[in-house]
C-alpha cells in the first residue's frame, strides 16, 4: 500500500479513478476508510487521492503537537511525491480545516475547494465539545465512543430509519486493524481547538462550496455562514434533513454537490495514470 517518508513519519494514502486530482481528508479520528461512500463515486470522474492524516490509520502516530496547518503541509508533500502541480481538496470536519490552510498557504496549489461541516475559528461551545470527545475517548472503550460521537454526528431520524447500519457499522470499526490511539485523538483534537483561520480568509482565493447539514449542533450553519462572507469567492449549500456527518446521512447529495462544484471551473489539468492504485474501501468498512 502506498506510504511516504515526510521526515520521520509517514503518509499513507489511496489514489482511485482518472481525471483531475482531488485530495479528499476525513475528519477528526477517522481514516480513508470512513470515506466509503465518497471514493467509489468521486473516482468515476476524478482521480480520488485520499489520506490518512498523521495519528490515524495507516499514517505515522507521532508524537508531537499537531496543528491544521502541519496537516495541510502534510498533504502538499503528498501531492509532491505524486508528481501534481495542483489538486482540488475536499474536507470533511477536521479535513475542512486542514483544507482552509492548505487554500491559504499553498494558492498555486489548489484549484477548488469543497467543505462539510466547517469552521474557522472554535468558540468555546465547539472546544469543549473537542475536550469532551478527547476526555471520553480516553476513558471508555471504543463502541462506548462510537456511540456517544454519534449522537453528536446524526440527525434523530437517521437513528429511527437507519439505526441498524449504524450499530453495524459502529460494530464493525471494533475489527478495523489501525484503530486511532487516544493519544494521537487527541493530538488531533488539539489541532482542531487551535485552528483559526478567521482572519485570514480573503486569503483563500480559490472558489469554494462550504455544505452544512441543516441541523448539524456540532458545527452549526452560522459557522459555514461566517466563513462564506469572509472568503472572495465562497457559496453555500445547506443540506436539509442532516447533522454533522451528511456524508453518511445523505451521500449521494453530498458527492452530487462535490462533484459539480469541482467540475464547474476552468480545468486544472486531468491526471490519466494511477499510480500504485488501491482497491476502493467496503461499503461495510
Amino acid at each position: 500500500m502506498p506510504a511516504i517518508p515526510i521526515g520521520t513519519i509517514t503518509l499513507y494514502y489511496e489514489s482511485h479513478g482518472k481525471g483531475e486530482p482531488v485530495v479528499v481528508l476525513p475528519d477528526l479520528g477517522n481514516d480513508v476508510t470512513s470515506l466509503w461512500a465518497q471514493i467509489p463515486v468521486l473516482a468515476q470522474d476524478f482521480r480520488c487521492i485520499a489520506i490518512d492524516n498523521r495519528g490515524v490509520g495507516r499514517s505515522s502516530k507521532a508524537s508531537m503537537p499537531y496543528t491544521t496547518r502541519l496537516m495541510a503541509d502534510d498533504t502538499v508533500k503528498v501531492l509532491d511525491h505524486l508528481g501534481l502541480e495542483r489538486a482540488h481538496v475536499f474536507g470533511i470536519s477536521m479535513g475542512a480545516a486542514i483544507a482552509q490552510e492548505m487554500a491559504i498557504n499553498y494558492p498555486d496549489r489548489v484549484g477548488r475547494v469543497a467543505l462539510l461541516g466547517a469552521w474557522a475559528r472554535a468558540d468555546r461551545y465547539l472546544t469543549s465539545l473537542f475536550e469532551l470527545f478527547r476526555d471520553v475517548k480516553r476513558s471508555v472503550d471504543p463502541l462506548t465512543f462510537d456511540r456517544e460521537m454519534a449522537l453528536w454526528s446524526f440527525t434523530r431520524s437517521y437513528f429511527d430509519t437507519s439505526y441498524d447500519e449504524l450499530e453495524k457499522r459502529q460494530r464493525a470499526a471494533l475489527d478495523v486493524p489501525y484503530p486511532t490511539p487516544s493519544n494521537t485523538f487527541t493530538r488531533q483534537a488539539e489541532a482542531c481547538m487551535s485552528h483559526d483561520t478567521l482572519e485570514r480568509l480573503e486569503a483563500l482565493k480559490a472558489p469554494t462550496l462550504c455544505m452544512v447539514g441543516r441541523h448539524d449542533i456540532f458545527t452549526p450553519p452560522q459557522f459555514s455562514e461566517d466563513i462564506v462572507r469572509g472568503l472572495p469567492e465562497g457559496s453555500l449549500e445547506m443540506i436539509e434533513g442532516t447533522a454533522h456527518a451528511a456524508y453518511w446521512e445523505q451521500p449521494d447529495v453530498v458527492n452530487q454537490l462535490v462533484a459539480a462544484h469541482l467540475r464547474s471551473g476552468q480545468p486544472i489539468g486531468g491526471d490519466v495514470s494511477t499510480p500504485e492504485e488501491v482497491e476502493a474501501p467496503s461499503p461495510t468498512a
